[in-house]
């Protein structure tokens, strides 16, 4: 080639005549020949594969398909004033589809066709689903189609002969797509006139958003390293980042300026739906790096949205550790049926029901009722009951003298002493069955603590007095006689059938994290969460001491109490200062100790009867204090 074009090269030489004559004539001749025919130029072998490399300049694109590394046709053309001014992305995509479509009668039909090109994000944008693509780059990509293409990332430097046709193009036109996409942009946007404008006016006012639109415009650096660091959290995406009319793309989505952003939060919580959902609504329309985030934080912090938050989810059940012997640990709980007050004590080891009726719901009557117990069964180590009436001022006396520790639930929360709960509601059906069928209730309690504990064969009677109680069914003499129970096989009867119920209950729940003082959360109140921060932990598991705004202290568990992101609250300090014991309600912030062991005892709360009211000598009604109203006290 270089002895051809030898003739041709002494015209180029200084102080040299420019002569064409013969002998330049001649050369002309031999290489133009020479440039068509073999190894230059070959014939196309359908049987061969194809490979398809172009390349894009800032005026033109070149194309040239290749056999074997041996070219069979080459292709170039200039770029439109208006496709000067796409970014680079979209000049090399461009660059595909005038190769693919100018060698169509090539290409057509293959089973796979290699493209080279030295832009590398093209190969990963062609692999995506096409609405992921900016939306130039979808239309051409629609053109793209019909061609069995697959993008193969090949350096510049290799890119020779579509590098100089791209910088050596002829002059042509072709048509121009970008009329019908800007009406598409502006059908797609559904945005006002006003919006559009601001978008644009704050884009160009955001240095981000400029240097990103230059960097797009002029093409990515290899790494990211070399990117402008204030656009670096755009590197992920800069396969599907495209400037439009004054806007940036990535996608279909317009990125938003730094300016914008508060108030497009503000638009997309406007429903005040969760956080997934004004994900997916912003997803489908805006985008700026580090998005989902500022929605997590947002919608975490929307007060409404804390106000109106579902409950908890239950957690996993804590049971009650299975006492060595009856009696030792009771449960008592206050439940009111046809007008009337009773008093339930249930043994945790046998289950055991005593259920006494008592005439007032005050700390009198329940210790009353519970020493007529004590005197029949003894004097229990502890007792697991609700805070009104047993942390009173009197219950806590009583208490230290009979030497009973006494554990009290948080308020709301009768889960917690789930044992006699349960059993409020079967004496409760107990006593309905036997007032509509007409039968001795007294009867049925009986034939109750005689019925074996499921799971089990042992009845509540035979666990705690070791045998059977006489009742109106036939039985044989002996079988009324005492029995010792194996007490270690006994309860690990019932830690079998505890475990089995721990394992029913605790499908779909879930261990709620734990709260540290000072931390910011919101307490369920009136079907409502309202502001609250923690003060401490108490003794009692999952139970916390929070304040509220007014500066009153309740005792609560995990379950009614929900963390937020909120700043601290200020909290109001109550009108009259209180003492240690009166802080709050139903709270045990110290242990009183009796002389001669050391029981647990809780502080009282506020209602405390100084004196037995005198009844009326006429019929009244019991009248209950409103329930809104016990929390405050």
């Amino acid at each position: 080639m270089a002895q051809i074009t030898a003739p041709l090269r002494q015209l180029l030489e200084k102080n040299v005549e420019w002569v064409w004559d013969q002998e330049q004539r001649q050369a002309f001749t031999t290489l133009k020949a020479a440039i068509v025919d073999p190894p230059v130029l070959k014939f196309f072998d359908q049987k061969q594969s194809v490979c398809l490399s172009v390349d894009a300049s800032s005026k033109g694109m070149g194309a040239v398909l290749l056999q074997n590394d041996r070219p069979v046709a080459y292709a170039s053309k200039a770029l439109t004033s208006c496709q000067q001014n796409y970014s680079q992305i979209e000049k090399e995509m461009l660059a595909i589809v005038y190769g693919c479509e100018h060698f169509h009668q090539y290409l057509y039909g293959q089973r796979e066709v290699i493209v080279e090109s030295d832009h590398k994000p093209l190969e990963a944008i062609l692999k995506k689903s096409i609405h992921q693509a900016p939306l130039r780059l979808q239309r051409m990509i629609l053109r793209l189609k019909p061609y069995a293409i697959k993008v193969k990332y090949t350096p510049g430097s290799q890119l020779l002969i579509a590098d100089a046709l791209s910088r050596s193009q002829m002059s042509a036109q072709i048509n121009d797509p970008s009329d019908e996409f800007e009406v598409n942009v502006l059908e797609w946007g559904q945005m006002s006139e006003t919006m559009f404008e601001k978008l644009v006016e704050e884009t160009k006012k955001d240095a981000e958003l400029q240097q990103l639109h230059r960097v797009v415009m002029d093409g990515w650096p290899p790494t990211k390293p070399e990117t402008p660091l204030e656009i670096r959290p755009y590197w992920s995406y800069r396969d599907e980042i495209s400037g439009y009319d004054g806007l940036m793309f990535k996608g279909d989505r317009v990125i938003v300026p730094h300016v914008l952003r508060p108030e497009m939060l503000d638009r997309i919580h406007a429903a005040h739906l969760g956080i997934e959902k004004c994900k997916a609504r912003a997803r489908g329309s805006v985008f700026w790096p580090g998005m989902n985030s500022a929605i997590d934080e947002m919608v975490s912090e929307c007060r409404t949205c804390l106000q109106f938050q579902r409950r908890n989810q239950r957690e996993p059940l804590m049971p009650q550790e299975i006492p060595e012997r009856p009696w030792s640990t009771v449960a008592a709980d206050i439940f009111y049926y046809k007008g009337r007050d009773y008093l339930l004590v249930v043994d945790y080891f046998s289950k055991y029901p005593e259920v006494t009726r008592i005439n007032h719901k005050n700390s009198e009557a329940v210790i009353l009722a519970m020493k007529e117990m004590f005197a029949r069964h003894g004097i229990p180590e502890k007792i697991i009951a609700d805070n009104m009436p047993f942390n009173s001022l009197r219950c806590r006396d009583f208490a230290r003298e009979w030497e009973i520790e006494v554990v009290t639930s948080s308020l709301h929360y009768p889960r917690s002493n789930g044992l006699v709960e349960r059993n409020v509601q079967t004496i409760k059906r107990l006593l309905k069955k036997s007032n509509d069928s007409k039968q001795d209730a007294f009867l049925a309690l009986l034939e109750f603590r005689n019925s074996p504990i499921s799971g089990m064969e042992q009845s509540p009677a035979e666990l705690l007095m070791s045998r059977k109680l006489r009742a109106k069914l036939p039985i044989p003499k002996h079988l009324l006689k005492p029995k010792s129970q194996p007490i270690n096989d006994v309860r690990q009867r019932l830690r079998v059938r505890q475990l089995r119920q721990k394992a029913a209950y605790d499908q779909g729940t879930k261990q709620l994290s734990s709260l540290q003082p000072n931390e910011s959360v919101r307490i369920r109140q009136g079907g409502v969460w309202n502001p609250a921060v923690v003060v401490e932990q108490h003794k009692s598991p999952r139970s916390y001491i929070v304040a509220t705004s007014n500066g009153t202290q309740l005792r609560r568990n995990r379950q009614h109490l929900m963390p937020t992101n909120e700043p601290p609250m200020n909290i109001t300090p109550p009108m009259e200062p209180v003492g240690e014991e009166e802080r709050c309600s139903g709270i045990a912030p110290s242990t009183v100790r009796s002389s001669v062991r050391s029981p647990v005892i809780f502080p009282s709360t506020e209602i405390e009867e100084e004196h037995v009211r005198t009844p009326l000598g006429r019929s009244t009604r019991i009248r209950r204090a409103p329930s809104r109203l016990i929390e405050n006290i």
